[in-house]
């Protein structure tokens, strides 16, 4: 069974350059959209490698950790592409907190707006959700919040019993997946 994301929470990006691609993301960022967030970076990696990253929040509200743990895992992609920190801009009080508390001020280029020249709304597109299936998900949120634990040590002390039952889970999902077949 899919989670759908709901309509107010959804990731928009539309590309400066062939260098620089800007995020927009609007409501909650979660769990939910992480993935639709990961894939509109992934694609755009794989066409262009030296893509840097500009995550405009301006119209979130705030964040759950497995989506911080998919901004994180954007910035260090990105640096270590040699094309330095992820900018993020745009937060509100809520969300530069968060940041602040899992560690991510010290990965991500925090501005307070974006520099420079902006696409027009008209050209930022909508990513569709992913079909991810259980299994995938349960996956991207194990990654997620590993990413997070390796940014700071602190967040291992966090993270343990998320952890410890996403990978339980996982075993059951795989376990499940393995009857049926």
């Amino acid at each position: 069974m899919q989670n759908p994301v709901p309509q107010d929470e959804s990731i928009f990006f539309a590309s400066v350059s062939p260098e620089i691609m800007v995020l927009r993301i609007h409501g909650r960022g979660s769990h939910l959209n992480s993935p639709a967030l990961q894939q509109v970076v992934e694609r755009r990696l794989a066409e262009y490698p030296n893509t840097r990253f500009v995550i405009d929040m301006a119209n979130c509200s705030t964040m759950d950790s497995t989506f911080m743990g998919a901004l994180a895992g954007i910035t260090l992609r990105q640096s270590r592409a040699g094309q330095g920190k992820a900018t993020i801009v745009n937060l509100n009080p809520q969300a530069r907190r968060l940041l602040d508390i899992l560690g991510l001020t010290h990965v991500l280029d925090v501005r307070e707006a974006i520099a420079g020249e902006t696409p027009p709304d008209e050209q930022f597109e909508a990513s569709p959700a992913p079909q991810w299936s259980k299994l995938e998900r349960t996956v991207h949120m194990i990654q997620s919040h590993e990413t997070l634990v390796h940014l700071d040590d602190e967040n291992e002390v966090k993270f343990e019993g998320v952890l410890h039952f996403l990978r339980e889970s996982l075993e059951r999902e795989k376990s499940r997946l393995n009857s049926q077949s």
